[in-house]
C-alpha cells in the first residue's frame, strides 16, 4: 500500500465485541487499548441529509477515510478521549485500525447520558442527535451502548458519530 501506514496484525488479541463499524480486540501485547478495525472495504458511519418520506432529515451512512479519521480528531478534542489512529489492514477491501483506552465502568442510564451532553452545551435534535450550536458539532449515534459510566459517575462516550454539522443539517434541526 503506498502511501499509507500497515497496521501490524499480529498486534491483534482476541476479538472482544463487534459492532455496525468495528470488529473490536485486545491487545495481543496486554496493552491497556482496544484496537477497533473497521469491516473490510468501509470506513466507518458519518451523518449526512437525505430525503425520508419526502422530508429533508440528517441520517446515518457510510462514511469516507478522510471523515472517519476527521471524527476521531474530534472525539479528542470534544470529549478528551486519547483515540489513535494505527494504520490499515491492506488487502482487497482494506480495513483502517484506530485504539482506544481501556475504561473501567458500567452502561449509563439515559437520563445520565442526557445530562452530559447538555452540560456540554448540546441541543438533542433526534432520539440519537444532538447539535451543539456554539461550534457547530453534531453528534449521532448516542444510544446507551456508545457510552460508559466510570465509577466516579462521570459519563463518556466511546463509540458516537462526532462531525462537524453542515448548514443544512443545523436548519433541519432548527438552528
Amino acid at each position: 500500500m503506498a502511501n499509507g501506514r500497515l497496521f501490524d496484525v499480529s498486534l491483534l488479541g482476541t476479538q472482544k465485541d463487534q459492532g455496525g463499524e468495528h470488529l473490536i480486540y485486545n491487545s495481543s501485547r496486554g496493552e491497556n487499548r482496544y484496537y477497533k478495525v473497521t469491516h473490510p472495504g468501509q470506513a466507518g458511519l458519518c451523518l449526512t441529509m437525505k430525503i425520508i418520506g419526502g422530508e429533508p432529515q440528517v441520517a446515518q451512512t457510510s462514511s469516507t477515510p478522510l471523515d472517519y479519521l476527521r471524527r476521531f480528531i474530534l472525539v479528542n478534542e470534544v470529549f478528551g478521549d486519547a483515540v489513535r489512529f494505527e494504520g490499515v489492514i491492506d488487502g482487497d477491501l482494506p480495513s483502517m485500525v484506530i485504539s482506544q483506552p481501556k475504561l473501567e465502568g458500567t452502561l449509563p442510564e439515559a437520563p445520565a447520558i442526557n445530562a452530559e451532553l447538555k452540560q456540554l452545551g448540546f441541543h438533542r435534535t433526534d432520539l440519537l442527535m444532538w447539535y451543539r450550536p456554539e461550534d457547530g458539532i453534531a453528534l449521532g449515534d448516542t444510544k446507551r451502548a456508545n457510552f460508559l459510566q466510570t465509577p466516579d459517575g462521570t459519563v463518556l462516550p466511546i463509540d458516537v458519530l462526532v462531525q462537524q454539522a453542515t448548514q443544512e443539517m443545523a436548519a433541519a434541526w432548527g438552528f
